[in-house]
């Protein structure tokens, strides 16, 4: 608890430029250098994400550095991804490209799904429909934002 307290003082909140969550219940210390292949687990080595960012990190496998109190990330394929925001975008996006009325309706299918599924008298694993739910919050939380 002490290690978070101090990346949210060092951070103020998630570390990626322009991002703006300060909410500690949202907020994940991330490993420079992955934990399992050396990386030390102190403040110096780590940085707090929100949840949506750390996602994006492992999602498309990004490198994350410090360059003095700058983070910066890379592609796969060494490019540059994050940084200053362009000033062509201080106003952000057009609302209609910023908002969707309803954005969980991108993930379903575009296949009409049954009006009922076939039950032949089993039982439903709770723990399976528990696990699918957890399991998938993370990317349902970063594509509905």
């Amino acid at each position: 608890m002490t290690q978070r307290r101090a990346l949210l003082a060092r951070d103020g909140g998630c570390a990626r430029p322009g991002c703006t969550e300060t909410r500690i219940e949202r907020l994940h210390a991330h490993h420079l250098t992955p934990w399992r292949l050396g990386g030390r687990t102190d403040v110096s080595a780590m940085v707090l994400l929100c949840d949506v960012d750390h996602g994006l990190v492992h999602d498309e496998g990004l490198v994350l550095d410090r360059r003095g109190r700058e983070l910066v990330a890379h592609d796969r394929h060494g490019r540059r991804i994050w940084g200053p925001a362009d000033e062509a975008f201080a106003a952000g996006l057009p609302a209609k490209e910023a908002t969707s009325a309803r954005p969980l309706l991108t993930l379903v299918p575009d296949a009409a799904l049954p009006d009922a599924w076939p039950a032949g008298g089993e039982r439903m694993d709770l723990g399976h429909v528990v696990w699918a739910l957890l399991a998938h919050r993370d990317h349902l939380r970063r594509a509905a934002s």
